[in-house]
């Protein structure tokens, strides 16, 4: 199984999600944003 390619492909997501993730820093147990986009994410996959 190669997973190489399916890693790439996905990689721009990922980054595109890390450097929001890192523009808006929250505060401990409230996460709202974060919680947010993990939810969205999850349904969306």
């Amino acid at each position: 199984m190669n997973l190489i390619a399916p890693i790439i492909v996905f990689h721009a997501e990922l980054q595109t999600i890390r450097r929001d993730l890192h523009a808006h820093p929250e505060l401990s147990y409230e996460e709202l944003q974060t919680s947010g986009l993990v939810f969205n994410k999850l349904t969306e996959w």
